[in-house]
């Protein structure tokens, strides 16, 4: 498979046999998808180049807030999708190989939004970054009120996120 790299003006190559692929393309579907969300109600949308700690940036009134995105699959054997609202610590090694270290939170000022997709029904719920959950745990029947979630984006996220003043 051949995808275009818009940055460098040139293609790249992703092999479609292994268990990467498939989590590239959910990782990215899931962005995509939560991209086109927002643009579908009117905020301008801003990809962040290599960034580990947003995915993305929104602008509505010229007031910008930033989304990290998660997916998940339905997890049959616990009825749940579950998101870690956390982000592993990267660093690297003297060779430059990459580890991922103790857990860290999302703080609310860098990220404001959580996207969460559910991979297997491409569906997203959309809250508000609270610190103090590590974990969040929907059913699917949270994801089916999908046309909510520009009422619930309007009205209370951005509403709550306007009140703390960023």
């Amino acid at each position: 498979m051949i995808q275009n790299d818009f940055f460098n003006n040139e293609e790249c190559y992703i092999e479609d046999s292994n268990d990467r692929y498939y989590t590239y393309h959910d990782r990215d579907g899931a962005e995509f998808l939560a991209k086109s969300f927002f643009s579908y109600f009117e905020f301008d949308v801003f990809s962040a180049p290599e960034s580990n700690v947003i995915d993305f940036a929104i602008r509505k009134n010229g007031k910008f807030y930033t989304v990290q995105v998660k997916g998940s699959s339905f997890r049959k054997d616990k009825e749940v999708y579950q998101y870690e609202t956390r982000r592993k610590n990267i660093s690297y090694r003297s060779n430059g190989d990459r580890v991922l270290s103790q857990w860290q939170e999302y703080p609310f000022e860098d990220v404001q939004i959580f996207a969460f997709v559910a991979n297997d029904i491409k569906k997203i719920v959309l809250q508000i970054n609270n610190e103090d959950k590590t974990t969040a745990r929907l059913i699917r029947a949270d994801f089916l009120h999908f046309e909510n979630n520009q009422e619930f984006l309007t009205n209370k996220i951005i509403k709550c996120i306007d009140e703390k003043g960023l």
